[in-house]
């Protein structure tokens, strides 16, 4: 009777934790599945998705719930489209950047609540060898520590989160102007599932695990083509791998470049003072192996296969090209005044890759670089391909227009 009863609990808990993996966001509005229309007012955040995960776009008014208008997904038409609670506004500078990305409660200093979501799913957190479902919650480092979130590209900014030793996080945002160095791989393998970037910040993730792997799943970034949030640096790279024999896994990755909607000629800059906005066409790089670290050690690999590049403006419409200048950058050969025992070169692998309008050379693929330790130093080599070095394994078969 004991062992029947202990089996009847067990089948509970089984099936309760199965109801708990719903097919909308928590605070999110169900609404249709694959194929219908959904109807709504406003601009906002929407997701699509089935038992527990979910990818995310802005949409206004009513709209198609249609596979192709998410990231890059592998749902059927048994998925749902739902919709958040707050509408967004695209007349301010905080909404440039979330109107193509997700609704403005999502770049608020606090992180926003998900039901199941994991305690050690926090802004600034570590998570050493377990893995965490944060349940859709989006995290900011506005106001942690008194950081205020981004600043741009300068070095030795906090990690939105830092993981360690198998350590594996899924079902979280990152909000607008609130990345700060990203998340980082900093011990043993590192693995991300369904991350959604609001915006960029120094870059979305980066591995500086000797030895280690840091794998990233089904996850999707938008980088902002201005310096209001970067605090007056050019956007650059998504993803940097600076680790000695390291390896970067990238599994469908959707890249999309926004061009700013901002009508203001001036920004202020860390310390308050007023300077021009800049706008941009493109950015930087989907992924850059380091080309100047003072203790610049090669033998990085970089494993990239699902790329899909966007480049649209704040509104989601569709602009003319691609929106970024490379796709990956990688140390080929290292700079002879510079001796080292670790002079190996890197190796990028990439297939699938589906860039927005390109065009031979427009982005280059797969740049070559002359690694040095010696600050900026690093020299460009330019693109190459399979036919010109085995340290680029990509063919012009490899890659398409969308």
């Amino acid at each position: 009777m004991i062992r029947r009863m202990m089996a009847v609990a067990l089948f509970t808990g089984i099936a309760s934790g199965a109801q708990a993996a719903t097919d909308y966001p928590s605070g999110y509005t169900k609404c249709v599945q694959v194929g219908s229309s959904c109807t709504m007012t406003g601009t906002r955040s929407t997701a699509l998705g089935k038992a527990g995960s979910f990818v995310y776009a802005t949409k206004t008014g009513n709209f198609a719930c249609d596979l192709s208008a998410y990231p890059t997904n592998t749902f059927t038409s048994t998925a749902w489209c739902s919709y958040s609670a707050t509408t967004t506004s695209s007349s301010s500078v905080a909404s440039s950047a979330t109107s193509s990305a997700a609704s403005s409660a999502a770049s608020s200093a606090t992180s926003s609540t998900a039901a199941g979501a994991s305690s050690l799913c926090v802004a600034g957190g570590t998570i050493d060898g377990v893995e965490v479902d944060c349940g859709g919650k989006t995290l900011s480092l506005k106001g942690v520590d008194g950081f205020d979130g981004c600043s741009a590209d300068k070095e030795g900014q906090p990690s939105v989160l830092s993981l360690k030793n198998g350590a594996i996080v899924k079902n979280v945002r990152i909000a607008a102007g609130g990345g700060g160095h990203g998340i980082s791989c900093l011990a043993g393998n590192c693995t991300l599932r369904n991350v959604v970037w609001e915006e960029v910040c120094e870059h979305a993730a980066g591995n500086y695990s000797e030895g280690g792997t840091f794998s990233i799943y089904d996850s999707t970034a938008y980088q902002m083509l201005d310096n209001a949030y970067e605090h007056g640096s050019k956007p650059d790279k998504f993803f940097q791998d600076n680790a000695f024999n390291s390896k970067m896994y990238v599994r469908n990755f959707t890249a999309i470049m926004v061009q700013s909607d901002l009508t203001a000629t001036t920004t202020k800059d860390k310390s308050g003072k007023s300077i021009s906005l800049a706008k941009y066409t493109s950015s930087g790089k989907i992924l850059r192996t380091c080309g100047d670290c003072s203790s610049n050690k090669g033998g990085r690999t970089i494993d990239l296969d699902g790329l899909t590049v966007k480049y649209q403006n704040a509104a989601g419409t569709r602009l003319s090209g691609p929106g970024i200048s490379t796709i990956v950058g990688i140390d080929t050969t290292w700079d002879s005044t510079v001796p080292s025992p670790y002079n190996v070169p890197d190796k990028a692998i990439l297939r699938n890759l589906k860039i927005q309008d390109y065009k031979s050379g427009t982005p280059t693929v797969c740049d070559a670089y002359v690694g040095t330790r010696t600050t900026d130093a690093s020299t460009k080599l330019g693109e190459k391909w399979k036919s010109d070095t085995a340290q680029c394994d990509v063919t012009t078969a490899d890659v398409s227009a969308l």
